[in-house]
């Protein structure tokens, strides 16, 4: 029996030990743009960018939110810092979307739109990422 002990103890540390290390990990997330709506930008606004983290087996978790946008005549400039330890068991990179609340529509009326960033490896360090977003080309009301 100890030799059985032995061998599945092994396995258990084999299966369990990447994920340990991965959850020690802290990704930090510096992500940057302009968010532009082709309608008139007099009546335009965002209200709130969120960074989310997409999970397969668990609820997506928001890891970053701002809701401060400096606005010019190119659009609503945004800067937003987010951080996430690990991607969990046998997933090693982030799968990151935004969801922004806006009203870029032809109606003006409230409305939120997903849009996929790109994925991450899982890594103990951070990541600089600039994205420029037209709503107009996402929004269709």
């Amino acid at each position: 029996m100890t030799g059985f002990s032995s061998v599945f103890l092994s396995i258990l540390f084999c299966i369990f030990f990447p994920y340990v290390v991965y959850s020690a990990s802290s990704t930090k997330f510096n992500f940057s743009g302009t968010i532009t709506c082709n309608a008139t930008m007099k009546d335009s606004f965002v209200e709130k960018l969120q960074v989310w983290e997409h999970d397969k087996a668990t609820p997506n978790d928001m890891i970053g939110e701002v809701a401060q946008f400096i606005k010019d005549k190119s659009g609503f400039f945004y800067k937003v810092d987010a951080e996430d330890n690990g991607d969990g068991l046998f997933d090693n990179d982030y799968e990151i979307y935004f969801t922004i609340y806006h009203n870029c529509t032809e109606k003006r009326t409230g409305d939120d739109v997903t849009v996929y960033v790109k994925d991450f490896l899982v890594i103990d360090g951070a990541y600089n990422h600039t994205m420029d977003i037209n709503l107009s080309d996402l929004t269709k009301h």
